[in-house]
């Protein structure tokens, strides 16, 4: 970094100091601003500069793929832009596949994991093609060196690994094919003399539900409440007294967290007429007009549906808020669409130190034996780095092959009549086309109306009513956290600036892996920082969030994240310059869709476009998360397992 460049300030934050990232060539680089939004609604502006931009990126396997990392978002915005709409002038790699896959996350690899057991023939034979440098699509992590420390924080997938629940079942099956067993699952020990700390083992408590747990602070200052800075520990059992809300506003979040109210007029409807309108109002209407909560209330809990299901409490549906239990809904009875998303399900879930990126990797290595040397245990998957060159070798029934970015799908020939589809894709600057029997595409919707070329008008114009939302992870490598724990907190939530939440976790230690949970030893503090505008139109909320998330270089973010550390726990010893170790950013420009109302049940009687959108057409199926609702692991594996079943019928 040219310290030239930088202000007193910078200098004070610790932006001289050299840390785990990739120093940045001659200072700041220049945002884009709005304009450049057009001439496209929803587009983002074209990102300034790929080192500056995508900064350090760790160690490991995933080092080259944090996120849409600047080479990826460049070779997607010219999909987009329309340079692969021409006849292209590719060279034929002569080989022809029973299945191809598009996209190498949770979906594709959970579609080629059901493709290989449903498909009795040893000759099959089954290509991924994933565009980032690893496979994982969001289920990836990051990895820092610290002090000699190993330590990983997860870049985006999250999601607790459920515990089996013993009544057999297609997912029971997937998790003993791959080697997830719950008794190699062991944790981090921490020793109630340091403090009677509570820890999470992934982010639900933060994310999903207000946190009931002591160790779980709000910080509340002058720009956000008007009031000095100060922190309240455990909110929810005498905390909320010494918040800065009015009696009337903490009455009413109690009454959303705890309290048995219910919906005026609506609250004994049949179970499927309550979902139905659930699904026909927003969560916002639904906690202001038909609970009679302060609008507070609603400003709360914006974020958490903002960093699950894409934006905040004015764009989703009501019917997406009851299924994961945010507040407001414990007067209505379970359902369908609102299973065990409670405290009890969250303590019995079990979560990897980077999220949901072990399961991907078992997958991996039940479909390529070779991707990572050694036996198929939770040690050794999670411990010994991916063999890249045994991932595409010729005669294996699975391949995967990696910065390959798929650009044109099509039938060859009328589609009802053809026996193949040609794929075309990018790899090393040059343009390749292969043909495959059957194609999934498991890649997201965003990109699927784009490539897919003799796509039905009804799935595209379905496609083209989803809105995806931008989220950024960022993972802060810490050489000690005494600061939170002289606080009393191992996580937290706040009401302005960058972000709303973040923590340290009691990581699970694998082999190798297990490093020390001490106040004075390494650990990451992990950010998850959901991009929302509540009171526009959701596809203006959209386009500014990602526009403000790829219009930001590495070093603002760095700053900014910097800042509010410094701002939060300045006061309980926290020193920028010898307490941040490293940081690393993910950028996610497309990482939720958002399930507005009638998304999930559609509306005036039609079928949701998540319906239209899924129905496969000759040759070709469709299989994301997205088109579940709600993007999770569980529901990429029913959208694959569907998709491959819809083929079997097919020679």
């Amino acid at each position: 970094m040219n310290r030239k460049h930088l202000t007193r300030e910078e200098n004070n934050l610790g932006m001289t100091h050299r840390i785990a990232r990739r120093d940045l060539v001659n200072g700041a680089l220049v945002a884009c601003g709005l304009s450049a939004l057009t001439p496209k609604m929803g587009a983002s502006p074209a990102p300034a500069g790929g080192t500056e931009w995508d900064g350090y990126g760790g160690i490991g396997d995933y080092k080259d793929a944090h996120g849409n990392t600047w080479d990826v978002v460049e070779e997607a915005h010219k999909i987009r832009d329309g340079v692969y709409d021409k006849t292209l002038d590719s060279r034929d790699t002569g080989e022809v596949y029973d299945l191809v896959i598009v996209g190498g996350g949770s979906a594709g690899l959970g579609a080629a994991y059901f493709f290989q057991k449903s498909i009795e023939r040893p000759d099959r034979h089954c290509l991924i093609l994933e565009n980032h440098s690893i496979f994982g699509g969001e289920a990836k992590h990051n990895e820092f060196l610290i002090n000699g420390q190993r330590l990983i924080g997860p870049q985006g997938a999250w999601r607790m690994v459920p515990e089996p629940d013993g009544k057999g079942g297609w997912m029971n099956d997937l998790y003993r094919d791959i080697r997830l067993r719950v008794e190699d699952f062991h944790y981090q020990t921490w020793d109630k003399k340091l403090g009677d700390l509570e820890f999470e083992r992934g982010q639900d408590f933060s994310l999903l539900l207000p946190p009931k747990v002591a160790s779980f602070g709000y910080f509340f200052d002058q720009k956000s409440h008007g009031v000095p800075a100060y922190w309240v520990r455990d909110l929810w059992r005498g905390g909320l007294d010494k918040s800065p809300w009015p009696e009337r506003v903490r009455r009413d979040l109690w009454e959303s967290v705890f309290g048995g109210r219910k919906p005026e007029g609506n609250a004994e409807l049949p179970q499927p007429d309550m979902e139905r309108w659930l699904d026909s109002i927003s969560y916002k209407e639904y906690l202001e007009r038909y609970m009679g909560f302060d609008r507070e209330v609603t400003r709360f809990v914006d974020p958490m549906p903002a960093c699950i299901f894409g934006l905040g409490a004015d764009a989703i549906s009501a019917l997406n808020a009851y299924g994961v239990r945010f507040p407001g809904f414990h007067g209505l009875s379970p359902g369908p669409y609102n299973g065990e998303m409670d405290d009890n399900y969250l303590a019995t879930h079990h979560a990897f130190p980077g999220g949901n990126s072990n399961t991907l990797r078992h997958l991996a290595k039940f479909l390529i034996p070779a991707a990572i040397p050694g036996p198929a245990s939770l040690d050794n998957i999670h411990n010994q780095p991916v063999r890249q060159e045994a991932l595409d070798r010729e005669q294996t029934p699975t391949r995967i092959r990696l910065r390959a970015t798929v650009v044109r799908v099509e039938h060859l020939g009328k589609p009802e009549n053809a026996d193949l589809v040609q794929v075309t894709y990018t790899q090393g600057g040059k343009l390749w086309h292969l043909r495959a029997r059957h194609v999934v595409m498991a890649s997201g919707g965003w990109v699927n109306r784009h490539i897919v070329r003799d796509l039905p008008d009804a799935n595209r114009a379905a496609y083209t009513r989803f809105h995806h939302s931008s989220t950024l992870v960022a993972n802060v490598a810490l050489t000690n956290w005494r600061f939170l724990h002289k606080l009393g907190i191992t996580g937290g939530r706040w009401f302005d600036g960058l972000g709303y939440t973040a923590n340290i976790r009691q990581q699970m230690t694998i082999g190798d892996y297990a490093p020390k949970l001490h106040p004075d030893s390494p650990n990451v503090m992990t950010f998850y920082i959901p991009f929302y505008a509540p009171g526009r139109p959701i596809v203006e909320q959209v386009a500014l969030g990602r526009a403000k998330l790829f219009g930001t270089s590495f070093r603002e973010y760095e700053r900014q994240i910097r800042e509010s550390m410094v701002n939060m726990f300045g006061t309980s010893g926290f020193d920028p310059k010898h307490d941040i170790a490293g940081i690393i950013l993910n950028r996610w420009g497309h990482s939720l869709v958002v399930p507005e109302p009638g998304f999930r049940l559609g509306k005036d009687g039609a079928p949701p476009d998540r319906e239209i959108a899924r129905k496969p057409y000759d040759r070709i199926s469709f299989a994301h998360s997205e088109l579940e609702g709600g993007q999770y692991f569980g529901g990429a594996m029913i959208q694959a397992r569907r998709a491959i079943e819809e083929m079997r019928g097919k020679n």
